[in-house]
């Protein structure tokens, strides 16, 4: 039986620094590469990590694990909390991979050589980004960045991840754009309103002790 070594690796950001071992505060905890995550693998094909399993081998640069996120309370997303884990049967070569939400990069790791050895990668850390808008949605996908040669291995990822998306902005019902700016229209017109009638007044007013002494 093989020895399980355990490796830990941290998220590298693209321009800014990443505390490992810190926490932010967050109310969007997601599974992530959890049970229903999507994957594409150019040896296997397409499918989704069933419960307890992980995702096809993967072994190819495009090759991916992808979900799309609805509900998340925060209208705004600028740092993550990940703690997930690849099987890595890397041989002779290692394995980038950058961090997606909503297309946009905002972070890397790589996995390393094994030495042919099926070994538990796991993976934890925190990165900081610039706000990335979403308005409770959000798109997590995970691409492999380079090709494995022949007989050079492969990787795959487990179900049980978990991604913590953090805000500052919490999601709230407000009226839409559209919305706001007819009722600051209905504003105007009322208070345009008000105005015409006022003056209206006034000028009745102005025009009643006139047409009195041409009464007498």
């Amino acid at each position: 039986m093989a020895d399980l070594k355990l490796t830990f690796a941290a998220i590298v950001l693209v321009g800014t620094a990443v505390t490992l071992g810190a926490t932010p505060t967050h109310g969007g905890a997601l599974a992530f590469p959890g049970t229903g995550t999507a994957y594409t693998s150019a040896t296997v094909g397409t499918g989704t990590i069933l419960p307890g399993g992980t995702s096809g081998s993967m072994s190819t640069a495009g090759d991916s694990v992808d979900e799309t996120f609805t509900g998340v309370p925060f209208a705004s997303v600028d740092s993550i909390s990940a703690n997930f884990s690849i099987d890595d049967a890397l041989n002779g070569s290692s394995e980038t991979v950058v961090i997606y939400i909503n297309g946009i990069s905002i972070g890397s790791f790589t996995v390393p050589d094994a030495g042919g050895v099926n070994t538990l990668f796991p993976v934890a850390g925190s990165a900081f980004f610039a706000p990335i808008v979403g308005n409770g949605t959000y798109e997590l996908t995970m691409i492999l960045q380079d090709t494995i040669g022949p007989d050079g291995g492969f990787i795959d990822f487990r179900d049980g991840g978990s991604f913590a998306l953090n805000g500052g902005v919490r999601v709230t019902n407000v009226p839409e754009p559209v919305t706001l700016s007819l009722l600051g229209t209905g504003v105007v017109g009322a208070v345009l309103m008000r105005r015409r009638k006022t003056r209206g007044r006034i000028a009745s007013a102005m025009e009643r002790p006139e047409g009195n002494r041409q009464s007498h």
